[in-house]
């Protein structure tokens, strides 16, 4: 259970080998994003307060400061939904957008159990952080 939270933090945050692919300048979006990104951090601090998602108190809150409100909003300024790279930008802010109401609509033990790849646009979002 533990190994697939910090999974899920990973692949929604994970800034692997940039791609050579453009980069879009858009301040809305990037002031859309940021607040996304702390919506779901705040539910992912809220799972992981509630669901006692591991008994160690080091590993809680490692995972804890992982998802920090400051933390947070760095990886998401590094990654390429921010910079609505990789794929086409109209379709990266959807997907984030429907991701984000699917993450925010789940109870916590269906997000610990399941994660998120059991909805195509957070599946889809993961696999645009690999790019």
């Amino acid at each position: 259970m533990k190994n697939l939270l910090i999974l899920l933090i990973i692949l929604i945050f994970k800034n692997c080998n940039p791609s050579k692919t453009t980069e879009v300048f858009d301040p809305t979006w990037q002031e859309e994003s940021q607040k996304i990104a702390s919506e779901i951090c705040e539910k992912l601090r809220e799972c992981i307060n509630t669901q006692k998602v591991e008994t160690n108190p080091k590993l809680n809150n490692f995972l804890l400061s992982t998802l920090s409100p400051t933390k947070c909003l760095e990886k998401n300024k590094k990654s390429n939904v921010y910079k609505l790279k990789g794929k086409d930008p109209t379709q990266i802010k959807q997907n984030y957008r429907t991701c984000k109401e699917h993450i925010l609509q789940s109870n916590c033990e269906s997000i610990i159990q399941e994660g998120f790849q059991k909805f195509p646009e957070c599946g889809w979002i993961a696999n645009l952080q690999k790019l």
